[in-house]
């Protein structure tokens, strides 16, 4: 029996923008969503071309994407599985959430998918969730007013994945933000890499060697025009490889609390983990207001060392180990886990 191929293509083609809403186009989200989506599924192991991931190149209208999806697919055998990704559109703003058609044999994995993509992401499931493609000509094709997925019959099914409603407030602007559009696409793998392989994905771990190298630490802090620069960037890097802790971690968490110490209250603390405890006599007290008081350091790199400090003592004594367990129980009386989604994508997004 052959290797299954998972195809990953984004609904719509150039002359097909697909709905739109709050400015944007349904098929540019599309593209950008699956691309995320490809890179993730690469990143966590998977080959590609046919017997892995296949994508669909984004240049081809209908019939050429037919064409080279035939091309591609030649005397395949059956249990090949093709997603398209999409934004619906509706009358009704107020519809919101996300939901997916399929054909016939294809509800399980349909059902998989969703419950990942919602368990992990930023969007619910609109009603029931998953429908019956009605349209469907073939047994193993699913929703048949769709594209290049008919140049895979008869031996795939088909997923045709509504993300959301594009129309709706809520749901268009989680996909205009690029750091929860990175959440809706690391949901989305999470679901097809259970599909395809049959394992979770795994989560990361704070705890661990380093997911990232030295010189993609410095770029994402250099194109972010951080305050944190020079030579102090090597060092952040060495402290947490030296203790133990995957450098992806805090440097996810400098994103989402400061835009990487450009903005919100840890600029004026130069406190990358807003921490409250302590003091190693580099630090003072400082109220933040709403956030009460917090240690306001001397330096970036001052406030970094701490913060490296806090999850080997603070954590490791909790065996806390995942993103999760560690910005559930952040500091004390501190509850991050609002922000578990969007640190896990970011990680997942930057892993080589």
């Amino acid at each position: 029996m052959t290797q299954k191929t998972l195809w990953l293509g984004a609904g719509h083609c150039p002359t097909s923008g697909g709905t739109s809403g709050y400015g944007v186009w349904e098929r540019d989200i599309n593209i950008l969503v699956t691309d995320r989506v490809y890179a993730l599924l690469q990143n966590r192991g998977l080959s590609t071309g046919v017997g892995g991931v296949v994508l669909i190149p984004h240049k081809h209208d209908l019939s050429p994407s037919i064409k080279w999806v035939k091309a591609q697919g030649a005397n395949r055998a059956r249990g090949d599985i093709a997603v398209e990704l999409h934004l619906q559109g509706h009358t009704d703003t107020a519809q919101r959430d996300a939901f997916i058609l399929y054909g016939k044999e294809a509800e399980p994995p349909a059902r998989t998918l969703l419950d990942e993509y919602v368990a992990r992401g930023l969007i619910g499931q609109w009603r029931k969730g998953v429908y019956r493609s009605t349209t469907a000509a073939q047994n193993w094709r699913g929703w048949d007013d769709y594209g290049w997925n008919k140049g895979l019959d008869p031996y795939a099914i088909t997923l045709i994945f509504e993300m959301g409603h594009l129309t709706n407030a809520h749901d268009a602007a989680i996909f205009k933000d690029p750091a929860r559009q990175q959440v809706q696409a690391a949901a989305v793998a999470a679901g097809l890499y259970r599909i395809f392989t049959g394992q979770s994905w795994e989560v990361p771990s704070v705890f661990r060697a380093p997911s990232i190298t030295l010189d993609q630490y410095k770029g994402i802090l250099m194109q972010a025009a951080s305050p944190l620069t020079g030579a102090d960037i090597d060092i952040a890097y060495w402290l947490c490889s030296m203790g133990g802790v995957d450098p992806a971690f805090p440097l996810a968490l400098f994103r989402h609390t400061s835009s990487y110490g450009n903005v919100g209250d840890t600029v004026t603390a130069r406190n990358p983990g807003l921490l409250s405890q302590g003091s190693d006599g580099t630090s003072w007290t400082i109220n933040l207001g709403n956030l009460g008081s917090r240690q306001r350091y001397h330096a970036w790199l001052d406030g970094w060392r701490a913060m490296i400090h806090h999850l080997n003592v603070y954590h490791r004594s909790r065996n806390h180990q995942t993103v999760e367990q560690v910005l559930k129980d952040w500091d004390v009386g501190v509850d991050m886990s609002d922000l578990v989604a969007q640190v896990e994508a970011t990680i997942q997004g930057w892993v080589v």
